[in-house]
């Protein structure tokens, strides 16, 4: 839910109020006052298919279980990426064994931290006991590391019955894994002057081979504009040095806070007499939707607010049902305290 509220300059109606379909995980114990800014990193690896040569069988390993969450509020708590895992497991096995790849499909959304990969590949008949104790051990590092954030992480590799008939060649795949294994994922730097606040991240969202392409979508976040340009740069040196085509495209404005406004402060004091109790004043590592309308409206003041959701965008995402009812009654609440113009 946003409330918008004129801050002089326009004649936008300052009781205007929009319903938001994506509320990630505020809360009615608090107010956003500021989020991040974003921009969408594609890169994109070109490749040619071989025949499957003879003496090779075919399987799929699957990562999946992972706890994945929200790329923005959920980067924090330093999840496993499929993705990353899945490259983790591949490595060895081209390396060492000469499996080739099929192909890799692993995440879903920009905005999610991947939870689930799967990777199709033929293996070397006089090889695969040993590609199965490689899958199992470098797993098992895996899940250690990540048992307290990601433990129903489970891995599946699994023979086909239908025989795979062509792959990306070799050179080109290994050096698309290594390069996504190279680019930085996760959190990048904390924020220097909000305590527990993430300034800078980034998501490496959705991988996908099809029609000749290899194609890897990351999600980067920052407050600081050129923070965010030196992560891009990172992240192209990574890929353009494994010869991938990389672009920068699109995003969001980040939405920066004015603490001392009267919409502020209106809405605190009517939360305080609602409830009880003060109302925080914070920060998010997201995009909201105030960020997009003000980048077109400057001169508004905004807040952001809504029942508590926590985990969104992954397989544990849930409402808070009592604090529904909460922040209707709060938003009515604030508009009859709103002062006339």
């Amino acid at each position: 839910m946003i409330i918008i509220a004129e801050s002089g300059a326009t004649k936008t109606d300052w009781r205007s109020i929009s319903d938001s379909g994506d509320v990630h995980s505020l809360k009615t114990a608090g107010m956003n006052v500021a989020s991040a800014d974003a921009a969408f990193i594609p890169a994109d690896f070109a490749y040619k298919t071989v025949d499957a040569p003879a003496g090779y069988e075919s399987y799929k390993l699957t990562v999946k279980g992972f706890s994945g969450g929200h790329s923005g509020m959920d980067i924090i708590l330093y999840r496993a990426n499929a993705n990353k895992v899945a490259v983790r497991i591949l490595i060895p096995l081209m390396e060492k064994y000469g499996v080739k790849v099929v192909d890799f499909t692993g995440g879903s959304l920009r905005n999610a931290i991947p939870f689930e990969a799967e990777v199709s590949m033929l293996v070397p008949a006089d090889a695969v006991e040993d590609v199965k104790a490689s899958v199992d051990a470098v797993f098992a590092e895996i899940k250690a590391e990540y048992a307290e954030t990601d433990p129903a992480a489970v891995c599946f590799f699994e023979k086909q019955e239908t025989p795979y008939t062509s792959y990306i060649e070799d050179e080109v795949m290994l050096k698309a894994v290594k390069a996504i294994e190279a680019c930085p994922d996760g959190v990048e730097r904390m924020s220097a002057s909000v305590d527990g606040l993430v300034e800078t991240s980034n998501n490496m969202a959705v991988v996908r081979t099809a029609d000749g392409h290899l194609t890897v979508h990351s999600l980067m976040r920052s407050s600081v504009d050129t923070a965010k340009a030196e992560l891009a740069e990172k992240m192209r040196a990574v890929f353009e040095l494994a010869g991938a085509e990389f672009s920068t495209k699109g995003g969001y404005s980040g939405w920066t806070p004015k603490p001392d406004t009267p919409i502020i402060s209106t809405i605190r004091e009517t939360y305080e007499k609602l409830f009880g109790k003060e109302m925080k004043v914070m920060a998010i590592h997201a995009g909201l939707e105030c960020a997009l309308l003000g980048a077109k409206y400057p001169d508004w003041d905004m807040v952001s607010f809504g029942p508590t959701i926590v985990h969104p965008h992954s397989p544990d995402e849930r409402v808070n049902i009592g604090t529904v009812a909460k922040s209707w009654e709060f938003v009515k609440a604030v508009l009859e305290n709103i002062p006339e113009k």
